[in-house]
């Protein structure tokens, strides 16, 4: 019989008990949450709408699967053809654009011996007005097909059809299929692509870095699985019925562009709730001591996105904690439902010293954040991978900037390392190379560059501009971004236009945001650096002295042309010089601060624009220079030439000065190690 918990206590971690935890929390009547929490969903997003009936036969590693699809044309144009992605077929053989990129292996996870292969063979398609069958046609990859409608299907009009299949699942090792008794159910049925504005389907093949890109739409969905097995799906379960052995459940999602379940019958339930939220995590009896350490993550995410990205719509998070053998379904996204990863503990003697927290708690804020990036703001994956994984990356390191105790990611020896350093360390990696704002087939996996680029330069470069701006007004201009497109499909030029427009410091210069010391970023021209090529940040601080001012000493010639000497003035004023140097090609304002034996320390920003700046100060004698000393440049990699002293000052030497050198040079030492 299955083992379904509901934990009476929480495991213990120590932190404060969480709202609801070991109640008996009812399934949620309704798979959004009210609108007074929710907020105002637009009534016009709900295109694609599936009803399905699929069986499972996990001997077998089948499921069988009948779908009826209610699709809108809200384009502006006749449409004589049908787009279906086919997900499964990637991994059907050895010559798909999936496999001969991915040779086999994802995320370190190889084949199965036993059963390596998954595909779906559908059946039939009929068209549900006239019982009419269409034929489905492969198109140039398995991974997509064509339906040829018998006539066009006008603007605004509706049609309903009915497709039979049946997945075949291969062993789990890209995010999908079975291992053992566990199943993962993902992309496990014919969906179709998304008719765009103009009549055109954007149905791109799978490829290995390409993922999903789907039309909103209402779910209804009943899985006939073994009655000993425990399922977590998308939405909430509105049925439930036993016929003999087995179980029918019935799910319900809405304002969904996916639907994805698991199941075995090993799976621990642990129900909690925070602000209205059912919380459902299946464990293993392996995971199930760790269910606290990623409640706490998930909430910790929840109260550090929902005041930045608006609130969570749905009325039930469901967190998968696949089995050891099924590691390769970890770490992806779902509506409403995700799969983590486990905790690790560093071994002795390197635990001793160092604390992390970038194991499976990461990955649960992370795959949670997708909930908003991929989940609600259901952008092109295929077209700008990096509005998902970048942004929901950068997102997730604003949950770690949030937490109650420090915004560290790393502590050696009790010095923290935040997200920001580990950031500099990848992008010192990106030497020449690394444009963000590319289509997912414009990486390939063999040059390690995607999760560098698409998901931490991205991070870097909104952090970095973050900082510049000011963290208010950024998170501001994020919030109306987020807003604005909430249930739609924003491009790169949506996010764009819209923080150019929300951090604009004068209406009468849009996209401009003043610095100080007449200095202002356009916004919409460092973005394109930082997007659109692959510039690096780099500045240097090249030459610091103090030397006397111009005198009148020495032989000059008189009135009369005759040679007299005036004597030189000993006690004559001193002029600081320093001389600084952008040996990056990215153009950045910064921020420099220059400290003297004789005056308070001044911050001025320079442009960035000139290769040099070169400034004097009268009167001053500088005792040292330092380039970005708030570090908010998380795009600049190499810092040790940001800080330089004038000759014969001293520089002062503390302990905490010192730990910052080693640590410094410790991380620039294991830039060559460090790999995506």
């Amino acid at each position: 019989m299955a083992a379904l918990v509901a934990l009476s206590v929480a495991c213990d971690s120590g932190s404060a008990r969480p709202s609801g935890v070991g109640l008996q929390i009812a399934e949620p009547t309704d798979p959004l949450r009210p609108e007074a929490e929710r907020g105002v969903i637009r009534t016009d997003v709900e295109t694609t709408d599936y009803a399905i009936d699929a069986t499972l036969h996990p001997d077998e590693h089948r499921i069988e699967g009948l779908e009826r699809i209610t699709f809108r044309n809200r384009s502006t144009a006749a449409i004589d053809q049908l787009a279906f992605h086919l997900y499964m077929n990637a991994f059907s053989a050895e010559d798909t654009a999936w496999m001969k990129e991915g040779r086999g292996s994802h995320r370190a996870n190889g084949q199965g011996k036993t059963s390596p292969w998954g595909y779906i063979d559908v059946r039939t398609v009929r068209l549900v007005e006239d019982g009419t069958e269409i034929p489905m046609v492969l198109g140039v990859d398995p991974s997509v097909a064509t339906v040829d409608l018998p006539s066009p299907l006008p603007p605004g009009e509706t049609l309903v059809l009915d497709v039979a299949w049946h997945t075949h699942l291969p062993e789990v090792f890209a995010r999908t299929g079975y291992a053992e008794n566990f199943v993962m159910a993902a992309q496990w049925y014919p969906k179709l692509g998304v008719l765009e504005r103009d009549g055109r389907w954007q149905n791109h093949v799978f490829t290995f870095h390409s993922e999903f890109y789907a039309d909103f739409g209402h779910y209804r969905v009943i899985l006939d699985v073994p009655s000993d097995w425990v399922v977590g799906a998308t939405g909430i379960r509105t049925a439930e019925a036993e016929e003999g052995e087995r179980t029918k459940l019935t799910y319900e999602a809405a304002h969904v562009h996916d639907f994805a379940w698991s199941a075995s019958p090993d799976f621990i339930e642990h129900i909690a709730e925070h602000d209205g939220i059912r919380i459902r995590q299946l464990h293993t009896p392996q995971t199930l001591a760790d269910a606290q350490a990623h409640l706490d993550a998930q909430i910790q995410a929840l109260d550090s996105m929902q005041p930045r990205f608006g609130p969570y719509p749905w009325s039930t998070i469901t967190m998968i904690h696949p089995p050891a053998q099924g590691l390769g379904a970890g770490g992806m996204e779902y509506p409403t439902l995700f799969t983590s990863s486990p905790l690790y503990e560093l071994p002795p003697p390197v635990g001793w010293v160092v604390q992390q927290r970038l194991d499976g708690r990461f990955t649960t804020v992370h795959e949670f954040g997708h909930q908003y990036f991929q989940g609600l703001l259901a952008s092109d994956e295929f077209s700008a991978p990096w509005l998902d994984e970048g942004m929901n990356t950068f997102s997730n390191s604003l949950v770690l900037d949030d937490a109650d105790d420090g915004a560290w990611a790393i502590r050696v020896l009790g010095h923290e390392l935040d997200v920001g350093d580990l950031l500099r360390l990848d992008m010192g990696q990106l030497d020449g190379v690394g444009v963000v704002d590319l289509p997912a087939d414009g990486f390939r996996n063999a040059d390690g560059l995607y999760g560098r680029v698409v998901y931490r330069k991205t991070a870097a470069v909104m952090r970095t501009l973050r900082n510049l701006v000011g963290h208010d007004a950024f998170d501001d201009a994020m919030r109306t971004y987020a807003t604005r497109f909430r249930f739609t499909h924003p491009t790169p030029e949506d996010l764009i236009a819209t923080l150019a427009a929300e951090l604009t410091s004068d209406p009468a210069s849009p996209g401009q945001v003043a610095l100080g010391d007449d200095v202002q970023l356009d916004v919409r021209a460092w973005l394109q650096q930082g997007l659109r090529t692959p510039r690096g940040v780099a500045f240097a601080v090249r030459w610091v002295e103090n030397r006397r001012v111009e005198g009148s000493g020495g032989f000059h010639r008189d009135d009369d042309g005759q040679w007299s000497e005036t004597p030189v003035e000993d006690d004559r004023d001193v002029e600081g010089l320093i001389v600084l140097e952008r040996s990056g090609s990215f153009a950045t304002p910064v921020q420099v601060e220059v400290t003297f034996d004789d005056a308070d320390p001044v911050r001025v920003w320079w442009s960035g624009d000139a290769p040099t700046l070169i400034r004097t100060f009268p009167g001053r004698r500088v005792r040292s220079v330092h380039i970005d000393p708030d570090r908010h440049l998380e795009l600049e990699s190499e810092r040790y030439d940001n800080h330089r002293y004038a000759r014969r000052s001293e520089r002062p030497t503390t302990a905490t000065s010192d730990l910052s050198d080693l640590t410094e040079a410790l991380m620039h030492a294991a830039m060559l190690g460090v790999g995506p």
